[in-house]
């Protein structure tokens, strides 16, 4: 009797253990899967963007500036957003995020906490994303959002130049593309983008030349709009 109480506090006991690895196993996929999954990164796009989408996107960009200017931080045009303005000067029907580069050197003096509360007095919500290096701005409520992305300082020895380069540590630094610092130097040049004129690069696409140093010349739309007749 007592042999058969044993085997079975035993098996109870071993059921415990494994109920509770098995618990502390799911709790870490969890936690893991929140820290690594991004809502904003996985929206389902559509082609042509909804033009209310479209929309809520040229005010948030609008609106990222004019705090951003207020704060007095540097910022251009960058990526997508940059070729919307130097391409047709408005957002392309596929557009769904803005971008905008900062200088890492410059940030890194200013307060978070002070740029965080400069947003939200606006209504937006300011959030640092630290695998990609980059400021996210949203609404509320919206799909839209902005991408403030950090471009830090690097030395090329083979040409004496200063160049800029974005990459955070969840992507390869060393396949991550740099230009001359000089494109960015102050004072900006500026473009339009939907009738406002904002801070950009200087030389117009030169400097897509090194970011997108394989597709610079052409237009790239994206997969889903392949196929599709989508006038620009």
């Amino acid at each position: 009797m007592i042999s058969s109480t044993k085997q079975f506090t035993c098996c109870n006991r071993s059921i415990f253990d494994i109920t509770l690895k098995v618990i502390v196993v799911l709790c870490v996929v969890v936690l893991i899967r929140n820290f690594f999954y991004d809502p904003y990164e996985h929206i389902v796009r559509q082609c042509p963007t909804p033009k209310h989408d479209l929309t809520d996107l040229e005010q948030l960009i609008f609106a990222t500036h004019h705090t951003l200017k207020n704060l007095n931080i540097t910022h251009f045009l960058a990526y997508g957003t940059l070729w919307s303005a130097l391409r047709r000067e408005q957002l392309l029907p596929w557009d769904y995020n803005g971008e905008f580069g900062l200088l890492s050197d410059e940030v890194a003096h200013r307060s978070f906490d002070a740029m965080q509360s400069a947003f939200k007095g606006l209504g937006m919500q300011l959030t640092y994303v630290s695998r990609h290096d980059y400021y996210r701005v949203v609404t509320p409520g919206k799909q839209a959002f902005v991408k403030l992305l950090l471009f830090h300082e690097v030395h090329d020895p083979s040409s004496a130049q200063v160049k800029l380069q974005h990459s955070g540590w969840w992507s390869d630094s060393k396949n991550a593309y740099a230009f001359p610092k000089l494109l960015v130097d102050l004072p900006l040049s500026s473009v339009k983008l939907n009738g406002i004129m904002l801070p950009a690069p200087h030389e117009g696409v030169e400097i897509q030349k090194y970011l997108y140093p394989d597709s610079w010349w052409f237009e790239v739309r994206p997969d889903i709009c392949k196929g599709k007749d989508v006038h620009v």
